[in-house]
């Protein structure tokens, strides 16, 4: 399933390059590669997605949860 994000309007001057940075630290995380993928995430600043998943990839470095193909089972809401 593909989700689109809105980036901006076209005559913007929008930094797409922090969105490729993203593809590229997500593809990290679903290969199980967290400690990359964490330091990827942390380098795109203001993007709370990025923080997120930081920290979704500190949690599967420390064991708090277990990520089997790039989803894990969320405990809290």
């Amino acid at each position: 399933m593909k989700i689109y994000e809105l980036l901006g309007h076209k005559d913007e001057n929008t930094n797409f390059e922090k969105y490729t940075d993203y593809r590229k630290a997500l593809s990290l995380y679903y290969s199980g590669s967290y400690t990359e993928a964490q330091k990827m995430f942390m380098n795109i600043s203001g993007d709370e997605a990025a923080i997120m998943m930081a920290k979704r990839c500190q949690n599967a470095l420390e064991g708090n949860i277990e990520v089997i193909d790039g989803v894990y089972e969320m405990k809290v809401k």
